[in-house]
């Protein structure tokens, strides 16, 4: 992530902060780490499974985590997944994963690092 990257990143979590208040944030934050790896894990299993629903449930579960959290980028690329699963193409929604995860685990470790979760 580049710098500016992470100070808009800032910005944006600390004014979601200043709404909902920092407890909350955190909560949501600490949540985030939780669930990453088994939303991870759910969604590539279903897809090797062949069931694009479920895939796509845990997908977009992510996904709606990560928009809370203004991670953005991840949330557009949570987007091209889903779809992928809705126009049944688990070759393409794999291809999206293996781009999601690496990013969804950094995202994890850099609210791990802004909020002192262990």
């Amino acid at each position: 992530m580049t710098t500016g990257n992470a100070d808009v990143w800032l910005t944006a979590i600390r004014a979601r902060e200043q709404l909902l208040g920092e407890h909350s944030v955190r909560r949501m934050a600490e949540m985030f780490v939780e669930d990453v790896d088994p939303l991870l894990s759910k969604a590539h299993d279903a897809l090797l499974e062949g069931d694009l629903d479920e895939a796509r449930k845990a997908i977009h579960t992510l996904g709606g985590n990560a928009g809370c959290l203004d991670f953005d980028d991840l949330a557009i690329a949570i987007q091209d997944a889903e779809r992928a699963c809705v126009n049944g193409q688990p070759h393409e929604a794999f291809a999206q994963l293996s781009l999601i995860s690496p990013l969804a685990r950094n995202k994890a470790d850099q609210l791990r690092r802004h909020y002192r979760i262990t």
